[in-house]
């Protein structure tokens, strides 16, 4: 904690600080180097980490607990258990249907859609969903469309791997299977199947390995079939259409549907040499951004295109086995890409504009990492955070760093405060009422919840205020004078700069379990800080 004793040094000089992102522990809920999340290091055989997703105004989470895995929720202050599970569980992808999680759980033998508020009493399963050895597909397949929920199932049958479609409004009797999709024509093979989009009422998934199919539903058995034109590279939607970029006789073309015969067809000619998608179609100020890479040669080219032959424009071309890797985020009127630069042997954040001008590699003393990957990003507040990944040994991938830009060299920069993410956690970010978290690391206490924040501009906005805790001394609890009560943060520090506390509770704060003593506190309100000693008796 040397850089925060440092940051109190550089307010007693009155000196201008910079806007600086910097994470805190939210507590050490669960004492040791394994943490409270489930990673890599102490996960039971099978379960693989999923990270953090927000529903209302509540995180929601998988958290270690004794020898197996639960669904937590964290309301800004407080872990809830939602739910004690019988054995080491297979939770699934959280999405919000209004205002509620919804999750898909497997306990035992049992599969399961689920629905919680983020308390214990208002977590339920909603309705059983297994049968003859079924299985809950790829965890990040469930959609909201139309008011209701959308999820892929595989299960096996006399050996073959076959996939179903189900639709749910939330309630026991409003989850259905819609439609059995495909059976795979290989003893025990795998059948791919990954929800890929929303189109007005309908949504658009794959089914199979490449050459992938395309397939539409809207909810009933009638109108969930496949769309008639294979589809090597299923992608995304745009402009109230799906766009794909699929190889043909003269070579790759950008292609469109609407999920019907007659309403498929080229958009433009895109190379006479095959390619294929590497990102998803993402809006950029009424246009999509998308890019490829060439199956010859191997470069990767940035697009855009307003869904017409002479609206498609090549924005720019990385040579050498270059690759965009995903991560792709639009803030504002900036879209957020990465690139591997082969010739340095790391992959960097760039943005675009739309225009070929206005697009660029951002500040390289701050790359992503130092290998390709599907890095996760997440825009919170103008910004877009991401993690720096780097390689010990194969196949050990990890994150040493959380990075942040706001599309300029000037405003990219690292994350301070201590916290090393960690790398094996499909969705390490999240937010809830405003503020930003981040499933994070560290020596001392393993895999924890981390609150990111900005410190104040400048000194001016920062308070040395003794009066703004009360009562001082204290002896079991403290309370804050803070102008929002609702968007406060309060963190209690040791003189020499560890973190003890963390909460957004501004009223009787719990301090009964730390010794006697003299501790700093500050409160965190609209990016402006105030400062304070406390004694506690």
């Amino acid at each position: 904690m040397k850089k925060l004793l440092l940051f109190f040094a550089v307010l007693s000089l009155q000196n201008q600080l910079q806007a600086q992102p910097w994470a805190t522990m939210v507590a050490d809920y669960t004492p040791g180097k394994n943490g409270s999340f489930p990673n890599g290091n102490n996960l039971p055989a099978g379960i693989v980490g999923r990270g953090i997703y927000t529903a209302g105004s509540k995180l929601y989470f998988d958290k270690q607990h004794d020898t197996h895995i639960d669904p937590y929720a964290f309301d800004g202050s407080n872990y809830i258990q939602l739910a004690e599970l019988s054995t080491a569980n297979n939770t699934r992808f959280y999405a919000d249907l209004n205002g509620k999680a919804y999750f898909l759980i497997v306990d035992g033998a049992d599969a399961g859609l689920w629905s919680s508020n983020g308390t214990q009493q208002g977590t339920q399963k909603v309705k059983s969903i297994s049968f003859d050895n079924s299985h809950i597909t790829n965890p990040a397949t469930m959609l909201v469309c139309n008011n209701a929920l959308y999820f892929l199932q595989y299960y096996t049958e006399n050996n073959l791997s076959k996939s179903s479609i189900w639709k749910s409004d939330g309630t026991s009797a409003g989850t259905k299977r819609v439609k059995e999709l495909a059976a795979s024509t290989t003893s025990n093979a795998s059948l791919n199947v990954f929800l890929k989009s929303i189109v007005g009422n309908k949504v658009f998934f794959e089914v199979g390995s490449y050459p992938s199919q395309l397939w539409v539903s809207d909810g009933t058995t009638a109108g969930t079939h496949k769309v008639l034109h294979d589809w090597e590279y299923a992608q995304g939607y745009y402009n109230g259409h799906y766009y794909s970029v699929n190889n043909n006789a003269n070579g790759s073309g950008l292609y469109v549907t609407d999920g019907t015969q007659s309403g498929t067809m080229i958009v433009k000619q895109l190379a006479t040499t095959g390619m294929s998608v590497q990102q998803t179609f993402t809006d950029l100020n009424g246009k999509a951004v998308f890019s490829t890479l060439d199956n010859v040669g191997g470069d990767t080219r940035l697009w855009i295109t307003d869904g017409t032959d002479a609206g498609t424009q090549l924005l720019a071309s990385y040579k050498g086995m270059s690759a965009l890797i995903g991560g792709f985020q639009t803030i504002g009127n900036k879209y957020f890409f990465n690139v591997l630069q082969m010739q340095y042997s790391a992959c960097y954040m760039a943005v675009t504009d739309g225009t070929a001008a206005g697009t660029k590699i951002l500040n390289n003393n701050f790359p992503l990492g130092t290998l390709p990957g599907n890095y996760t990003t997440y825009a919170f507040n103008g910004k877009l955070y991401y993690p720096h990944m780097v390689q010990n040994g194969s196949p050990n991938i990890y994150c040493d760093a959380v990075y942040y830009t706001d599309g300029t060299d000037a405003g990219t920069g690292k994350v301070d405060g201590g916290i090393i993410s960690t790398s094996n956690i499909s969705s390490i970010f999240g937010a809830a009422n405003n503020q930003l978290y981040c499933i994070g690391w560290d020596e001392t206490h393993g895999t924890e919840l981390w609150h990111l924040f900005d410190f104040p501009l400048n000194v001016s906005s920062v308070k040395n205020n003794a009066q703004v805790i009360y009562p001082n001394p204290a002896s079991n609890s403290f309370s804050v004078r803070t102008e929002d009560t609702n968007n406060t943060t309060v963190t209690v520090y040791s003189l020499n700069g560890q973190l003890l506390l963390q909460t957004t509770s501004t009223k009787n704060i719990d301090i009964h379990a730390l010794p006697a003593g003299i501790y700093n506190v500050q409160a965190l309100c609209n990016s402006k800080l105030q400062i304070a000693r406390l004694v506690k008796e």
